[in-house]
């Protein structure tokens, strides 16, 4: 499955969380990699894009992918626990229609995050009223084995 929207970030980041959990809390000045695990369950990813749009791609995979580290200016990964069954992708507010990854509770899943454009969204000064996406970013999600 494959997915792709912009999310209207707000403070930097957006979540891989549980469906029915308490968000992953990581606070925003301590983060210091494009991914970071939350000690609860889930991670949060980092965005050079303070305010205005990302463009977010998810692939939830059956086993891992071939590694494209040409096309990204980044590309970090983290091993997470499913603590109640479904992973989904939102921004701060809860906000995004991605396809989730349904895993027992307890399984280890793989999370993959790839981005480019950081060079360009950097450049742009924050601004809510953006319209266009200048960041890009690949989240790739599948079952540990």
């Amino acid at each position: 499955m494959r997915a792709t929207q912009q999310l209207d970030i707000t403070y930097g980041h957006y979540l891989v969380t549980e469906a029915d959990g308490d968000p992953p809390l990581v606070d925003a000045h301590e983060i210091e990699r494009l991914i970071t695990a939350a000690e609860e369950g889930g991670a949060v990813i980092a965005t050079v894009t303070f305010f205005g749009p990302v463009e977010v791609t998810v692939e939830v995979l059956d086993g891992e992918p071939a590694t494209d580290s040409e096309t990204w200016d980044r590309v970090e990964g983290v091993t997470l626990v499913a603590q109640r069954g479904e992973v989904i992708v939102t921004d701060i507010e809860g906000e995004g229609d991605y396809p989730s990854l349904i895993l027992a509770p307890g399984q280890r899943y793989q999370l993959r995050v790839s981005a480019r454009g950081l060079a360009a969204a950097a450049e742009r000064p924050d601004d809510a009223t953006a319209t266009e996406a200048l960041e890009q970013h690949l989240l790739q999600l599948w079952p540990h084995t």
